[in-house]
């Protein structure tokens, strides 16, 4: 159906947000991981190639969070920092770190790279932008702020990585859903969101994907997840043993579902 929180937050000014067309959002749970997500997205809707995003959050808990996640990344050993969907390079110039630092973005926001000394290029990321093989001693750490085409995506950068024999560790930071039916957690299903993701359903994802899970956590109030791994295809995992581990769970949900619904009028299972 058609949901309020589904308008784009690519807005120009305040009396344009106000008549946004809004998108439609059907939600299923993948099969695989379990993650939940938007069926009816469409990329080539959300057009990131004019300034930006426009939502801003300086929040003292935000900017607290923030602050943790470019410490934390400020502490690994690595030549090369690549950020996708950079937007305006703050938050990776705010990684202190001798290492070359790259902004990835096609949006007008990038540019500002150059006040910062930061490498750039406005455009969308593809993998040839990963450290070539004659550099194989390079570590390049990569930020992804939301997924669009989720597997694919990341499985053709951890195979980029480990055909240029490159140590290649992916940041990421997504929208969590632990407790978003005791929280009624609506915030975030923007139309440009359209993955969401449990704590076991993130990891999971990456591993799927190709990559090893080296630390994942909740933060910002358990409202976000981030991770660090390492492109390593020899911990992805079989997706026909997940799915057929899913079909269990499956006959087990239904199962205490029909328990529940002889007492409630309604039951809803959530990632």
């Amino acid at each position: 159906g058609w949901q309020p929180t589904s308008l784009l937050s690519l807005t120009d000014n305040m009396e344009d947000s106000k008549t946004a067309w809004l998108r439609p959002m059907q939600i299923y749970m993948c099969e695989i991981c379990n993650h939940v997500y938007n069926s009816s997205y469409d990329p080539l809707v959300v057009d990131y190639s004019g300034v930006g995003c426009r939502m801003w959050n300086n929040g003292t808990d935000w900017t607290k969070h923030v602050k943790e996640q470019q410490q934390r990344l400020s502490m690994m050993s690595c030549e090369m920092f690549l950020e996708i969907g950079a937007g305006d390079c703050t938050f990776l110039d705010g990684i202190k770190t001798d290492a070359v630092k790259m902004a990835v973005d096609p949006c007008e926001a990038v540019e500002r790279a150059a006040e910062f000394g930061i490498a750039y290029k406005r455009a969308p990321f593809s993998v040839d932008m990963l450290p070539r093989e004659e550099v194989s001693a390079l570590s390049c750490v990569i930020f992804l702020s939301t997924f669009t085409v989720l597997f694919e995506f990341l499985r053709e950068i951890a195979d980029a990585a480990l055909e240029r024999d490159s140590n290649t560790y992916l940041f990421v930071e997504v929208p969590c859903i632990d407790h978003a039916l005791e929280r009624v957690r609506i915030e975030d299903w923007t139309y440009e969101h359209p993955h969401h993701f449990t704590s076991v359903s993130f990891v999971r994802a990456q591993q799927l994907a190709g990559f090893q899970v080296l630390e994942a956590s909740r933060g910002y109030g358990d409202e976000v997840l981030t991770s660090i791994a390492l492109a390593n295809s020899l911990e992805t995992i079989n997706p026909y043993e997940v799915a057929e581990g899913f079909d269990k769970m499956q006959f087990n949900l239904a199962r205490a579902g029909g328990k529940l619904a002889d007492k409630l009028d309604k039951v809803a299972f959530w990632g």
